[in-house]
């Protein structure tokens, strides 16, 4: 998958880095960064993490896979239960994320769905 040298070059000079700036941040060399800026290579992906990590960015941002630089949920922000609701989502545990949900709603001195009292006969 290509890096958009467009948006690497834009971001870089936003950031107020030359070339040979943003080479040196990353120990690269400036002609590598004018290759992935210019389309001539694209950086493995364990250098297009670094790249990503100094620019603030998201990698799929650099991909251009998404429009939006910035996560929508920033790195680090989830608690431990949160993490684990959506990791099961993602991973397509429906079952899994919603006993977590409810699990933590309910260590919150509230059940998540409210007990009905018992309908009177007659």
């Amino acid at each position: 998958m290509s890096v958009r040298g467009d948006r690497l070059r834009l971001l870089r000079e936003q950031l107020g880095y030359s070339q040979a700036g943003l080479a040196e941040r990353l120990n690269l060399g400036v002609r590598q960064i004018h290759r992935y800026e210019n389309g001539i290579s694209d950086p493995p992906s364990s250098i297009l993490q670094r790249i990503a990590k100094e620019l603030e960015v998201t990698s799929d941002y650099l991909l251009g896979l998404t429009d939006t630089p910035q996560p929508a949920i920033p790195e680090g922000s989830l608690s431990s239960d949160e993490a684990k609701i959506l990791s099961a989502y993602r991973m397509g545990d429906i079952r899994e994320a919603l006993q977590l949900f409810t699990a933590g709603a309910e260590t919150k001195d509230q059940p998540l769905i409210p007990r009905r009292k018992p309908a009177a006969n007659g």
